[in-house]
């Protein structure tokens, strides 16, 4: 099989477009144009060889070292996640949920915008200025996000007033003080939910240093804390990773991960490896090389 059989063959079982292959390799959607049509003029060899390790790449990728497609886990942390998303969105209420990085609140906000269509979910990032604040809310609405502050909050007002819709924004630790006064007043202009999840300094900047932002504060209905995994949360995430994993394992992974999701996600990854690398099954002494590995605080 030549090298374009092997390429467009590749392309084929992973629906992947020409614009896709020429995003992997870093090159224009022409120049892989011209190439699967034997027209490419450039340099014909440093592409091929890119190609040869692109599908390299894929073949190893694809091999899955044991571990299944992510998928969303039930975690209890997720489970009250979900419950602090519904009473704001039933109520119409202004509610935190927080907890430390790796706990799942990104991928339970997605999950609860998933199931229930109309919820505007936004992830904060530390450049979120009012200005971006608005824009994204807006982007998120269908519309372009443009004119000044004030023109912009009107007309998420404008679409949001009597909709009873739910507004999650995600990481909203990073938000300064004026973007959280900006969502205070849509929320007083419109009364739809919002659950503001993240990490816990959150509850700091909703407070303020001396507790003055009453105003702000004073209309949180409620504040949810998320914990670290339980045994039976790490052991359904084993399951839905892995499969079916004999209890010292499940226990050695709790323990080895500290009970952090994310960290749970990169030990069994690693774990993955050194299994398929030894041709061994998951064993304690797997996972704790495999931890041994990771960087942790």
């Amino acid at each position: 099989m030549t090298l374009k059989e092997k390429v467009e063959k590749w392309m084929a079982s992973k629906g992947v477009t020409q614009s896709g292959l020429a995003s992997r390799l870093g090159m224009s959607g022409a120049a892989v144009s011209l190439w699967l049509h034997g027209k490419y003029a450039g340099d014909l060899p440093a592409l091929e060889e890119k190609l040869e390790k692109l599908l390299e790449l894929e073949e190893e990728r694809d091999k899955g070292v044991l571990l299944m497609p992510e998928k969303f886990v039930p975690t209890t942390g997720a489970r009250k996640y979900m419950e602090a998303a519904r009473l704001a969105h039933r109520d119409g209420s202004i509610r935190v949920c927080y907890g430390d990085a790796g706990l799942g609140k990104t991928w339970a906000g997605r999950e609860y915008a998933r199931q229930n269509p109309g919820t505007i979910f936004i992830e904060a990032s530390a450049d979120f200025s009012p200005r971006v604040l608005l824009q994204e809310i807006l982007m998120a609405l269908g519309r372009e996000g443009r004119g000044t502050n004030h023109a912009m909050r009107r007309e998420i007002c404008d679409v949001l007033r009597n909709s009873r819709r739910l507004l999650i924004v995600d990481e909203a630790e990073n938000l300064p003080y004026r973007s959280l006064e900006i969502l205070r007043r849509i929320y007083d202009e419109t009364e739809i939910g919002i659950l503001l999840a993240g990490m816990p300094r959150l509850l700091a900047n909703l407070k303020g240093k001396r507790g003055d932002f009453k105003q702000l504060y004073s209309r949180i209905a409620g504040v949810f804390t998320l914990d670290k995994l339980s045994e039976e949360d790490v052991r359904l995430i084993l399951e839905a990773r892995l499969g079916e994993v004999d209890e010292k394992s499940a226990a050695t992974f709790h323990y080895q991960s500290n009970a952090n999701g994310r960290t749970l996600k990169f030990l069994m990854s690693e774990t993955a490896r050194l299994c398929q690398l030894n041709d061994r099954s998951v064993a304690p002494v797997i996972i704790e090389k495999a931890a041994s590995l990771l960087l942790r605080g």
